[in-house]
């Protein structure tokens, strides 16, 4: 070997080395963009767990292999509209809400970070397989104006991990 090429041989290795340093990091911004979404807090339907103005990252991976779990807050599809909602009934459960309290096959559901009363009435009805009954915290919000839902695994876009600016 020329004495006179060392120096660009270490050049290119040094080269390749940044761009597959450059590739990786590529790659993970793409990975952890791929399953983390912000997510701003339009409304007070979370109140107190939430504010409108608040930004969440949101899990998008969280449900490919288990299914979400009483209390989770999630991110869902109602109606065309991402709402954000916690989630209170489990696939074949018996679900009542009565002036704000919520009610499991009969039992009442310890209320956690919610507003212990209001004025939201939901009659008894049973989940089917791979349903879940998602609800706001604030249920002394007006009925008119509070959004409740049932909603599938396919309308799931992930669940809330953290207040991301608060």
């Amino acid at each position: 070997m020329h004495p006179a090429s060392r120096p660009s041989d270490h050049r290119r290795r040094r080269r390749r080395a940044r761009l597959a340093l450059l590739a990786l990091l590529f790659l993970g911004i793409c990975g952890l963009a791929s399953r983390y979404r912000l997510v701003w807090v339009v409304g007070n339907s979370m109140l107190p767990t939430f504010r409108s103005g608040d930004l969440l990252l949101v899990d998008r991976w969280a449900y490919r292999r288990r299914e979400p779990a009483r209390g989770e807050v999630v991110v869902a599809s109602h109606h065309g509209e991402w709402v954000i909602k916690r989630v209170v009934g489990l696939p074949g459960e018996t679900v009542e809400v009565h002036e704000g309290r919520v009610e499991i096959d009969g039992t009442p559901l310890e209320s956690g970070p919610t507003s212990e009363t209001g004025h939201l009435n939901i009659a008894s009805a049973r989940l089917l397989s791979h349903r879940f009954a998602i609800l706001g915290d604030n249920r002394a919000i007006d009925p008119a104006s509070f959004i409740h839902a049932v909603v599938g695994p396919e309308q799931l876009l992930g669940r809330v991990v953290l207040p991301a600016g608060r």
